[in-house]
């Protein structure tokens, strides 16, 4: 016969786990391994509670050493801040992947209930060792304060950015199936295995990753890719990527190659490949045609612009259109110039009139103009006009950058240059110290005649080319 019901028995348990996590706490009774506390409420909402486990350093199942190992979360809410502490014990693992729900009365899972985290905030936890936050909603993670940490995983997310240049220890990453342009592991030099694919990396730095042996970055749109440094890699997952070439002539520990769905125009693309010596070898079908640059349809990597056109795309600085085409060929307007300038700028804060006959308060391109106006990058072409329609010319470019760059407090020094193009008479008057400066800071250069064209209209891959110059 039951004393108590389901959700009595529950609330007592709950109470003697605090009294023991209290109790030792000051030293009384040490908490035996593996045992479960669940008074971890970490801020004034009372639903966000942890299972956590306290093990001393002598514990077979303190794999990271001694201090709270958080295993579950009940809660319902999808913020969560992770105290530094619980029990008395430093947080050293956190376990919050595919968060089920749980009943609050009978305190078990919910069928088919998963709980999506939205915000992780772990700034706290600088004792941490190890975070699994796998398959929920986060779009930003910080980890800045967390420089223990040896392992991370974060995967199937929707992060577009992650910093890991402070966490030097990490051993192994996973961040795959987020939405990353952009990974920096220069600084992990202690990694050993690193799972980034699903992502949309364009280039992917791993010279300085020595110890690495197992390497994932496939289904991107990584169009070159160097393991001449990763000696002791003995997995190589690349498959579904823009590679034409690929040399693993240093790789004498590769064993398993999975490189399908690339651009190789056959097997001796791959320098340095011995079939005999791999357990596993996936070639299977390769691409046809060029290799585009990201996901643009219509700019490829062949093409001079190449390198210019994705940078523009990882920076968010250009974007394409919305049937993922860049019409690199195509003439900027005005109205796009100011735009790009607006999102390098940050996009700030601004009031979206502007004095323009031609500029109507709902085009989509009205706060752009009117910060222009505001920060003295433009005064448009007179008549009361801005043109937003009209193709912007090399020389009006030019112009809108040098303000753009004066503006920002940027280098705008020009003395002691004489332009040396054979058409400099065709520059107009107000053109000419923007040009200067252009030349003097080896923003813009001329055309391979000696000549600058600054009557042509500058296509999209000239602009962000010249904004690639401007910003390196």
């Amino acid at each position: 016969m039951k004393l108590f019901s389901k959700k009595t028995e529950i609330i007592w348990k709950r109470v003697l786990a605090a009294l023991l996590s209290a109790v030792m706490c000051v030293g009384l009774l040490p908490l035996a391994a593996g045992a479960t506390s669940t008074a971890g409420a970490i801020s004034s909402t009372p639903e966000q509670d942890f299972h956590y486990a306290i093990y001393d350093e002598d514990d077979e199942a303190a794999s990271l050493g001694a201090g709270a190992y958080i295993t579950r979360y009940t809660g319902a809410g999808s913020t969560v801040v992770v105290p530094a502490t619980l029990g008395g014990a430093d947080v050293v693992s956190i376990e919050l992947a595919h968060l089920p729900q749980y009943d609050p009365d009978t305190d078990e899972e919910i069928e088919d209930g998963y709980i999506k985290l939205t915000t992780l905030d772990v700034s706290a936890c600088t004792a941490l060792k190890y975070l699994n936050c796998d398959g929920n909603s986060l779009t930003t993670l910080d980890v800045s304060k967390n420089v223990l940490l040896t392992g991370l995983s974060c995967g199937r997310n929707s992060l577009t950015t992650l910093d890991v240049s402070s966490n030097t220890a990490l051993v192994w990453i996973n961040c795959e199936s987020n939405n990353l342009k952009k990974l920096d592991v220069t600084k992990n030099t202690l990694l050993t295995k690193l799972y980034c694919a699903f992502n949309k990396l364009t280039a992917l730095d791993v010279s300085k990753n020595i110890k690495l042996w197992y390497l994932d970055c496939g289904y991107q749109y990584i169009a070159s890719l160097d393991v001449s440094k990763n000696t002791a890699l003995v997995t190589l997952r690349c498959a579904y990527n823009y590679l034409t070439v690929l040399d693993i002539s240093e790789n004498k520990e590769l064993r398993a190659f999975y490189c399908g769905w690339n651009y190789f125009a056959s097997k001796e693309s791959i320098i340095g490949l011995d079939e005999e010596s791999l357990s596993i070898f996936q070639y299977i079908k390769q691409r046809e045609g060029l290799p585009p640059i990201g996901t643009f349809t219509d700019a490829f990597i062949t093409e001079w612009y190449a390198p210019y056109v994705a940078w523009a795309s990882e920076n968010s600085v250009v974007t394409g259109y919305p049937d993922s085409t860049f019409r690199p060929n195509n003439t900027m307007t005005r109205a796009e110039f100011v735009q790009v300038l607006y999102s390098l700028a940050g996009k700030p804060a601004v009031t979206a009139t502007t004095a323009f006959t031609d500029v109507a308060a709902d085009d989509w391109y009205v706060k752009a103009v009117s910060w222009a106006v505001k920060s003295g990058i433009t005064s448009g072409i007179g008549n009361g006009e801005f043109a937003p329609g009209g193709s912007v010319t090399r020389e009006q470019a030019v112009a809108f950058l040098y303000k753009y760059a004066k503006m920002k407090g940027d280098n705008a020094d020009y003395s002691g240059v004489a332009l040396t193009f054979y058409d400099k008479a065709d520059i107009s008057g107000w053109a000419i110290p923007a040009v200067k400066w252009s030349a003097a800071n080896k923003v813009v250069g001329g055309y391979p005649d000696g000549t600058f064209g600054p009557q042509n209209t500058a296509t999209r891959a000239e602009v962000v080319t010249i904004l690639y110059g401007y910003i390196n």
